[in-house]
């Protein structure tokens, strides 16, 4: 559902504030295994899929899927992060 999807994107915005954007863009490849993210119950399923888009800025997706008798559902949100220091 949206929640987990929600969950995630919070999470990631809990690691960004509280590292530096040096480690946040270093982890940025393996960022699910960073959140280190509970497991969802079943049949729910959540990734996350960091991505690099130059040194000052990754894109973020969360993906919460579950499948039932009509098929996989999915729930998505982006979000893209930049370093605080390009700000001023």
């Amino acid at each position: 559902t949206a929640k987990y999807a929600l969950e995630g994107m919070e999470k990631t915005r809990v690691y960004r504030d509280a590292n530096t954007w040096s480690i946040v863009y270093d982890n940025c490849p393996a960022l699910g295994t960073a959140l280190n993210l509970p497991a969802l119950p079943a049949p729910f399923t959540r990734s996350v899929i960091c991505e690099r888009i130059d040194p000052k800025k990754i894109k973020v997706k969360i993906l919460a899927s579950w499948t039932d008798d009509k098929g996989t559902h999915t729930s998505q949100l982006i979000s893209y992060f930049t370093d605080k220091l390009s700000w001023e």
